[in-house]
């Protein structure tokens, strides 16, 4: 019934944002509490780190497949980065961090400009076409 509330009153992207607020939440702390206020009843969602851990595994497992494969292609092993530009917001979880800085053990980490680099770096490449 709150699948069909939630659809009849358009709240998608409402809930997504909820969503969205309770991960970065967890970034930062051990466990988030969000009231669904739009819906009937009022349901209140208790979310954890260690759940949302659990959630983003396997794509955590994704990343680093990508990442050993671009190594792989690149020949280069991970030991010779010594630098790693973090973007996305996905980059803030603590888990991806963490393994990325494992990876890369011999690595500078730069955390700036993360919600702007992928704009950057396409304005500065597009740049050179024109």
């Amino acid at each position: 019934m709150r699948l069909l509330e939630l659809y009849e009153q358009e709240a998608g992207h409402k809930l997504l944002w909820l969503v969205e607020e309770a991960k970065i939440k967890l970034s930062n702390q051990s466990q988030t509490s969000t009231i669904l206020n739009f819906l009937s009843g009022k349901p209140q969602i208790q979310s954890t780190e260690e759940a949302f851990n659990i959630s983003v595994m396997n794509d955590l497992s994704k990343v680093k497949n990508s990442v050993q494969e671009c190594l792989c292609q690149a020949q280069i092993k991970a030991e010779k980065i010594d630098l790693i530009i973090l973007t996305g917001g996905s980059t803030e979880i603590p888990i991806v961090r963490n393994e990325l800085c494992q990876i890369f053990s011999n690595a500078e980490i730069s955390a700036q400009n993360k919600l702007t680099s992928v704009g950057l770096g396409l304005a500065y490449d597009g740049y050179h076409y024109f």
